[in-house]
């Protein structure tokens, strides 16, 4: 499995997933494949500054907990609130799909 983002000029960096992750993956996977993707994002001259970007996750427990939240307010990544139970409206989920029919 991957961890995968997007951002407004395009993709973002790719992280393998070992085994089942659980929270402490997922915040080495925040500081090795989000940072830098910001990073790369932030140079763009018609994109906001780091302080006014937010980053969107879907509400899986695991993204949730105490050392995820910490590091957030760490790093200054501000969160957007999302509804539980929504893949509906998770942008990613059609990135996902455009990749598995590629693959196909």
């Amino acid at each position: 499995m991957v961890w995968g983002s997007i951002v407004w000029p395009g993709v973002g960096a790719l992280a393998k997933i070992v085994g089942t992750m659980d929270s402490e993956q997922y915040v080495e996977i925040l500081e090795n494949a989000l940072l830098p993707t910001i990073g790369r994002v932030v140079i763009k001259p018609y994109l906001p500054p780091p302080s006014q970007l937010i980053f969107h996750q879907d509400n899986d427990p695991k993204h949730k907990p105490r050392l995820a939240m910490s590091w957030f307010e760490e790093a200054r990544v501000r969160l957007l609130d999302w509804p539980a139970q929504s893949p509906d409206l998770n942008p990613i989920e059609n990135l996902w799909a455009h990749l598995k029919n590629l693959l196909r």
